[in-house]
């Protein structure tokens, strides 16, 4: 192998590491699910908001994102207790019966937080805007940036 392909190889991937290393928070949030900046760009669009009825969506969407992080977490937590009790080899009806009440709990914040939010956001729409609204969504049904259902 001669030195100039070799270091043209590394050449390659010094600049594609970078490239990488640059873009980081937007590829964990492409892999992490939905990212909100997206969302808030995408729907300002497509539904004509001025200026700053954009700026007040995107600050919406970013309290949204905030408050499902900490549901989140608060899932995660829920799920290492589950683990801690299957591993634990005494599995107690009761026990298990207080874990799901949580996760049911956790589960209807997460529903009332979304539909408490959107009816919100929906108030100030006009008819024409709700009207785009719907195409959108009806357009993008199977798209990942979309897929946040009101109902359960």
């Amino acid at each position: 192998m001669s030195w100039e392909f070799a270091v043209g190889v590394g050449v390659v991937k010094a600049t594609v590491l970078c490239v990488l290393w640059y873009n980081r928070r937007r590829i964990a949030a492409r892999l992490a699910g939905v990212d909100m900046r997206r969302v808030a760009r995408t729907v300002a669009r497509e539904l004509e908001l001025a200026p700053d009825e954009a700026r007040q969506l995107a600050r919406r969407l970013d309290a949204h994102e905030r408050t499902m992080d900490e549901l989140r977490r608060h899932n995660a937590a829920l799920r290492q207790r589950l683990h801690t009790a299957i591993r634990d080899g005494a599995m107690a009806p009761d026990a298990l019966d207080r874990l799901f009440a949580d996760k049911r709990q956790l589960a209807e914040q997460a529903y009332a937080h979304a539909r408490d939010a959107f009816v919100e956001f929906h108030a100030g729409l006009s008819p024409a805007q709700r009207d785009r609204l719907a195409a959108l969504l009806d357009r993008h049904a199977a798209h990942p940036l979309f897929r946040h259902p009101l109902l359960p």
